[in-house]
Parts: structure tokens; C-alpha cells; sequence
């Protein structure tokens, strides 16, 4: 049978042929080639491939941190080109695919807060040829439930599984993933984007570097805890949040750094600014540099710095200037590191008063199709659900 009569006969989403299970290794290495022409952004293909594998190794994604997913049709049609198809050389198709990961988080309900496992869902991807049919609405149809136990351990669930959108809001929706959509704050990375009377006497901010996540981290976590305490006893809602701990930071910078490794040769050691040294005194911004380009041509088309966690302590004064020195040393990165600016998602109104002294081009900017942060809840229906903490990290 040719490739081409095969992919004629492609069976439909509900044919009870199909399955969602797990590819073997050649069939992810195929998935990988196939969505990887879409997104190795500033990669070679090759690099790509050997840049998922990479991640696949990291703490947070080793021991069964991130499970691969296909919808596979196990009786349809062999397809022809196996080496260099989703369809890998065995005898049945790949239709859909994506991976998901296993996530520490906080759930708080009337002042009470405990630890759980959600599950975060990324690389969503329908070959060219299978799209139009049904097939990634029956595989995250499926998925959905199957989230509800796994990994949860004997008669245990887990309460809520997220995702980040890139076909806006409605299409996740409509299989349980409600979106929380919130704007971002964008600071262009030049310099000279300053507003008159820019306050060059903010506080002094100092870099952070890979050994000095981990305490921050910790004291992070803390905090959040005793925040969904509090917002939790007075509120009726069920208040949640993935825990931004070191695993997850290190996965994000992982990714950062093979990029750059590939790119300059080398890798970019500061990963975020700190202001105030004394604990509860503090405030600090962890952030990533996502390539997306390197054509020299236009070499910062796209790519951007992501402030993937900014924390201010309670003891905190001048919250504003604080924080725009954070910022400024976000925006001194993303010049120096071909960058187009500084992205923020769901600033609170002090971070976008700084941002405004950072430059005075900052915008202010709606989600409409793009990294819609998303949320499936498989507690009880009628409860009303917080996300607290909805920034970067959180993204897979």
C-alpha cells in the first residue's frame, strides 16, 4: 500500500481501533523529527532532537517526571516512509502525540493547605497529514481522565492538571482546561527606551547564579504556603499553585542553556537579580532566555527573556523602585543576549508601575491565542478555583 492510499484511509477519531498509550522509542524519536520542524525555533534539527532527549534526563523529568502520550491506530495502515514519519516502522499509526509532566503542587480550602501532584501538559502535536479529523480532541479528550489517577498512587487523585495554549482559548476548553487569561507586561530591551526622569538611583540589584535557586527556592515555597493559607480562610474558593521549586527552575534553565550552548558556545550564567540580602527583606526576579531565531539579519526577532518567577517579601519598602531595579537588570540581560525584550506574565499593578520606569515603551498586552495558561479541575464541579502564582515557571 502506498503512503499516500494509507493516509486516505485514515480511520475516524472514534474508531474503536484507536488508543492512547505510549510510543516506544522510535516512535518518539519520530514525533520528535515531525514537530520538530515546527518548533527547534533557532535549533537545527539534529540539535533538537538531541535537546528533548537532554531534557528528558533533568531532575524534574527523570524517575517518571514526564510521560510520553500518542493516540495511535493500531490497525491502520502501515505508513511507507516509517524512518521518517510519526508512523516509526512498526504497524500502526501515530495520529496525535504530546508528554506531560509530573508537577509538585499546593491546594488550600478553608485555611487548610496540603501538597499534591498535578500534571502539566506540553508539545500538543497533530501530524500535517492526520489534522482536521478529530484526532487531538479525542487524544486530550482521553487524556484528561486518564490525568485524574496517574501517578497518584492506589485510590489517590490528582486534583488538577494545567496547560499552556498556543490556538487560544476555546479549543481546550471544550475538554475541561478552563482558561485563566491574564496580560503580560513587555519591556523592549533597549536602553534608550527610558523615560525622562529615569530613576538611576533605584537600588542596587545583584545577579543570581544557579547556586543560589535552591534556598531561594525553598524560601519561596514557604511563603506561598502561608499565602494560600490566608487567601484560602478568607475567600470560598479552592485556592492552588504549582510549587516553583528548584527542579523546575533547573529544567527551564537546562533548556536555556543547551540553546546557548549551541548558539555562542557558551552558557549564560546569570539567571535572575536579587535586591536586599536580609530574609523577609527581599525581592528577587528568576528568569530564561527562549531563542526563537538566530538570523543575523534581525538576531532579536522573537527571542525573549521571561521573568519566570518574581517574589517581593513582605518587609519589602520602595516596592516599586525594588522592583524596577530587578527589572532593569532583566532588560540590561536581554540587550546583551540578542533578546527583544523582557516579558512578564500576570504582573500585579506595582510590577507594571515599575515597569513603567524601566522604559517607557512598556506595554501592557492581552492574551488572545498564545500561551493561554489553562486549568482542568477533577475536584468537586461546583467549587470555584484560584490560581495563584500563575507566572512562567509553571509553563512545559
Amino acid at each position: 500500500m502506498t503512503a499516500t492510499a494509507a493516509f486516505n484511509t485514515l480511520p475516524p477519531a472514534n474508531a474503536p481501533t484507536i488508543t492512547l498509550t505510549h510510543p516506544t522509542a522510535s516512535e518518539r524519536l519520530a514525533i520528535w523529527r515531525e514537530n520538530g520542524a515546527h518548533w527547534r525555533g533557532a535549533l537545527s534539527l539534529e540539535a533538537y532532537l538531541v535537546r528533548e532527549q537532554h531534557l528528558a534526563e533533568q531532575s524534574l523529568t527523570s524517575n517518571g517526571g514526564i510521560t510520553w502520550w500518542a493516540l495511535v491506530s493500531e490497525a491502520g495502515p502501515r505508513d511507507s516512509d516509517g524512518e521518517n514519519s510519526t508512523a516509526g516502522r512498526g504497524k500502526r499509526l501515530v495520529l496525535a502525540a504530546c508528554e506531560t509532566f509530573r508537577k509538585r503542587a499546593l491546594v488550600g480550602k478553608d485555611g487548610v493547605v496540603h501538597e499534591a501532584v498535578a500534571h502539566g501538559i506540553g508539545s500538543v502535536f497533530t501530524p500535517v497529514r492526520c489534522r482536521g479529523k478529530g484526532y487531538a480532541g479525542r487524544m486530550m479528550g482521553e487524556l484528561g481522565e486518564r490525568l485524574k489517577t496517574w501517578q497518584a498512587g492506589e485510590g489517590g487523585q490528582n486534583l488538577f492538571s494545567v496547560l499552556y495554549s498556543d490556538i487560544g482559548k476555546e479549543f481546550y476548553a471544550k475538554y475541561g482546561w478552563t482558561p485563566y487569561v491574564e496580560p503580560f507586561a513587555w519591556i523592549p530591551y533597549a536602553s534608550n527606551t527610558r523615560p525622562n526622569g529615569f530613576v538611576s538611583h533605584l537600588p542596587t540589584s545583584k545577579p543570581l547564579y544557579k547556586a543560589d535557586l535552591a534556598a531561594l527556592c525553598t524560601s519561596d515555597e514557604a511563603a506561598l504556603k502561608s499565602s494560600l493559607e490566608r487567601r484560602s480562610t478568607n475567600s470560598s474558593k479552592t485556592v492552588v499553585a504549582l510549587i516553583p521549586d528548584e527542579m523546575t527552575m533547573d529544567w527551564l534553565h537546562a533548556r536555556e542553556d543547551f540553546v546557548a550552548l549551541e548558539l555562542y558556545s557558551h552558557e549564560p550564567l546569570i539567571k535572575g537579580a536579587i535586591v536586599g540580602s536580609k530574609e523577609g527583606h527581599r525581592a528577587w526576579a528568576v528568569w530564561t532566555r527562549m531563542w526563537y531565531t538566530h538570523d543575523p539579519q534581525k538576531p532579536r526577532h522573537e527571542n525573549v527573556l521571561y521573568v519566570l518567577r518574581l517574589v517581593v517579601e513582605d518587609g519589602v519598602e520602595d516596592t516599586k523602585e525594588t522592583v524596577a531595579a530587578l527589572l532593569e537588570a532583566a532588560r540590561s540581560e536581554a540587550e546583551k543576549w540578542e533578546m527583544s525584550g523582557v516579558e512578564v506574565w500576570n504582573p500585579r499593578a506595582e510590577v507594571i508601575d515599575a515597569a513603567k520606569l524601566v522604559s517607557k515603551n512598556t506595554g501592557l498586552i492581552e492574551r488572545e491565542k498564545e500561551s493561554i495558561a489553562s486549568l482542568r479541575w477533577n475536584g468537586d464541579a461546583a467549587e470555584e478555583v484560584e490560581w495563584v502564582a500563575n507566572e512562567k515557571f509553571g509553563w512545559c
